[in-house]
């Protein structure tokens, strides 16, 4: 325990290091984001970043963008505003109109996983 409060060991920002010495990289519509606006973001268990914007929902491989919109993807409302990885490998979504999970590449509306689950007055 008492490595985990000693002081120089954190991996934190060095102060007197430049933040200019840093690697910063940025993403926008033309690497493949549906939208500029990041709403919300999460990391699976396989290491992919998933980004919710007002236009979609990316997922991102550390080279490229693979994009889920309403016209590519039922049920993606284009307004995503929360992000979840859970341990069982789902994707939690949520959205302006409601929640979605997405398990095994099915997308489904949250309602038809409470069925699954015995209801949602159950």
């Amino acid at each position: 325990m008492a490595l985990l409060l000693a002081p120089g060991l954190a991996g934190a920002l060095e102060t007197g290091k430049p933040f200019t010495d840093y690697v910063v990289d940025s993403w926008d519509v033309k690497q493949g984001l549906p939208q500029i606006s990041v709403l919300a973001m999460t990391q699976d268990a396989d290491g992919y970043l998933w980004f919710g914007t007002q236009a979609g929902l990316a997922r991102f491989d550390g080279v490229r963008f693979h994009r889920y919109n309403p016209r590519d993807t039922l049920g993606v409302n284009s307004n995503i505003q929360a992000l979840l990885a859970d341990r069982q490998r789902r994707l939690w979504i949520g959205t302006a109109q409601g929640l979605l999970v997405l398990e095994d590449a099915l997308l489904e509306p949250i309602e038809r996983e409470l069925e699954r689950w015995g209801g949602a007055g159950t």
